[in-house]
């Protein structure tokens, strides 16, 4: 046995452990730790009210699954992330977007529409819900209500699909719903940017409404097993 390199292993498997611990953790465990959310802008927004927040472990990148692709587009926002950035965040959210980085993202035409001018569609989204940021409509015939999609610049967040729109036609067709009023959808326009689909439900014609309490499911994940010497 090589009793050099045993402690960096344990420490090693002390951290897989603990992120283990975060995906199980109640929100009074962890409490809020670190600083409170300094994001600005289009920065993500925080966990909802109704939503188990949790404080971001610090995983380092040497455990995170492999193979990264090269220059991702979610690796700035992934570190912001894990250092605490933007402070307590959904269950599900790190592991999904741990997972985007072995995939290839693909190329997304989005528009934005906002909480406070949600161009005559109302308050109310398909699945039931309030016209709210962290949410977008999608086609229907691709993705079904709760799927979570990530979008690139200059978006740089996970999505749930609870809405659709007459306009919003194709699997790479996103409309962002974002804080504020319609000059900053004026500001988005359309754009092409880039996007991964982290989560899809089926599609189906009946969407119904949002089950109470419900959020997108925490994945479970193969971290990297080993830290080259």
């Amino acid at each position: 046995m090589n009793l050099s390199i045993q402690p960096r292993r344990t420490a090693i498997t002390g951290l897989t452990a603990l992120f283990a611990m975060w995906l199980t953790a109640t929100p009074a465990f962890f409490g809020h730790v670190g600083a409170s959310s300094r994001a600005e802008g289009l920065s993500p927004a925080a966990a909802p009210a109704q939503s188990a927040a949790r404080a971001i472990v610090a995983l380092p990148e040497q455990l995170w699954p492999k193979p990264v692709i090269s220059n991702h587009p979610v690796l700035p926002f992934l570190r912001k992330l894990v250092n605490g950035d933007f402070g307590p965040q959904p269950a599900w959210k790190l592991p999904m977007l741990l997972h985007a980085l072995t995939q290839k993202p693909g190329d997304a035409v989005i528009t934005a529409y906002c909480e406070e001018d949600n161009d005559g569609g109302g308050c109310y989204t398909r699945w039931g819900t309030h016209v709210r940021r962290g949410i977008c409509a999608a086609d229907a015939r691709y993705f079904g209500p709760g799927s979570v999609v990530w979008i690139g610049d200059p978006i740089n967040e996970s999505l749930i699909v609870e809405d659709t729109g007459s306009a919003i036609k194709g699997p790479n067709r996103f409309d962002v719903c974002v804080s504020g009023h319609h000059a900053l959808c004026d500001e988005i326009g359309r754009r092409h940017t880039s996007y991964i689909v982290l989560y899809r439900v089926p599609p189906k014609s009946n969407w119904g409404d949002k089950p109470s309490g419900w959020e997108p499911p925490v994945l479970s994940l193969k971290l990297a097993a080993n830290v080259s010497e």
